[in-house]
C-alpha cells in the first residue's frame, strides 16, 4: 500500500491529475445524470397524474350527461 502511494507521488504531475481526475469526473457525471433521471421520473409521474385527473373528469362529465339525458 505504501509502495503504491510512493509510486503515485513520484509520478509526473500530469499522470497524477489523470489518475485522480478520471474517477472524479465519472462520479460527477454519474451524479449529474442520476439527478436528471430523478427529475424526469418525477415530471413523468406528475404528467401521468394530470392525465389521469383529466380522464376521470371527462368520464364524470360524460356520466352526468348520460344520467340527465
Amino acid at each position: 500500500m505504501i509502495e503504491t502511494f510512493n509510486i503515485f507521488l513520484s509520478a509526473p504531475i500530469g499522470l497524477q491529475v489523470i489518475i485522480l481526475g478520471v474517477p472524479i469526473s465519472f462520479y460527477l457525471v454519474g451524479s449529474w445524470l442520476h439527478d436528471g433521471y430523478k427529475q424526469d421520473k418525477e415530471k413523468t409521474e406528475i404528467d401521468r397524474q394530470a392525465a389521469l385527473d383529466i380522464a376521470f373528469k371527462i368520464a364524470k362529465q360524460t356520466e352526468d350527461k348520460n344520467r340527465k339525458g
